[in-house]
């Protein structure tokens, strides 16, 4: 009889330990700062209180936009965490409502997980170089051989230098292509590499661009880099050439020749005459714009400026 009552007891015991263990290794789950809940249609039902729809994005859309605003910290001040945590539970953070609504519909656009992080990386860098100190003076950047948008009589100079696994470079294409698209004859863009030392792949990947300029399709090989900076590598980057369709022959030879390679070192020289220290660094009309990755009004403004200058000049 004694054998059984301890038996019964070691049993329940155990069972209590084994409900004990499972308490402590979920409780911190769901705890867990940033992470996901189970019901995602919970987190979009707070989304929206925070004027942030997700109606027109599809089931997978969604799950990316999600995915990404929990994998992302916010950098408003409020230490609530990743950008969903911010954005259901400060509601003066009026930074992660913004950086939701941008990524929203550019995830509609069919953007990948990459870019829209791409996004948020931009943002991150204008909110803390704002406070920069403008530099007024008018820089002479030489752009001779450096691939080009725009038409070349074209008023208005702006030159980017690139490095092409920057996550701040590809936050800066959308706005690159509004302000080609709002100033079609009065723009033209000159891109100049900078690959970053600590950016191992940048280097190639900066000749490999040079060469799909060769056979005309730099700006396919920008795009793609760009939207692929996460996981450039020798590899990555043949695939990337054979999908805008190059020539594998030729691009193969391109890749090694010194030219492409002394071309890149020689931009890497007049990025540090001009002080482009970081990417992406801008110029309109030699004039250095503050803080990298600026969104489009910025660029107007400046862009402005110069056209009014040039008025003037022709009064005269």
């Amino acid at each position: 009889m004694i054998d059984k009552v301890k038996i019964k007891n070691t049993k329940i015991v155990i069972n209590l330990f084994i409900i004990l263990c499972c308490f402590y290794s979920i409780v911190p789950l769901c705890f867990a700062k940033g992470e996901k809940t189970a019901d995602k249609s919970g987190w979009i039902t707070e989304f929206a209180k925070k004027d942030v729809d997700f109606s027109g994005l599809d089931k997978k859309k969604q799950d990316i936009v999600i995915e990404v605003l929990n994998q992302n910290d916010c950098i408003c001040g409020c230490k609530k965490g990743h950008l969903a945590n911010c954005l259901k539970n400060d509601a003066h953070c009026g930074f992660s409502r913004a950086i939701a609504k941008e990524i929203v519909q550019e995830a509609g656009k069919g953007k990948s997980k990459e870019y829209l992080e791409g996004l948020i990386a931009g943002y991150f860098l204008y909110k803390k170089e704002k406070k920069e100190k403008e530099d007024k003076r008018v820089y002479n950047i030489d752009t001779s051989g450096s691939p080009r948008k725009g038409p070349e009589a074209a008023p208005i100079t702006i030159v980017e230098f690139i490095d092409f696994q920057c996550p701040f470079c590809l936050r800066a294409v959308s706005v690159i292509d509004q302000i080609m698209k709002e100033y079609p004859d009065q723009v033209k863009l000159y891109v100049i590499n900078n690959p970053l030392k600590f950016h191992k792949n940048a280097q190639y990947a900066a000749v490999a661009s040079l060469a799909a300029q060769r056979q005309g399709k730099y700006w396919d090989m920008y795009n793609k880099l760009l939207e692929n900076f996460r996981s450039l590598n020798d590899k990555s980057v043949l695939k990337i050439a054979q999908e805008i369709g190059l020539d594998m022959e030729k691009f193969s030879k391109d890749v090694t020749d010194p030219l492409l390679k002394k071309k890149v070192l020689a931009d890497k020289k007049m990025a540090q005459k001009v002080g482009a220290t970081g990417t992406p660094a801008f110029f309109v009309n030699g004039r250095k714009v503050k803080g990298g990755a600026q969104p489009f009004p910025v660029f107007k403004k400046i862009i402005y400026e110069e056209l009014n200058k040039l008025k003037k000049k022709q009064k005269k």
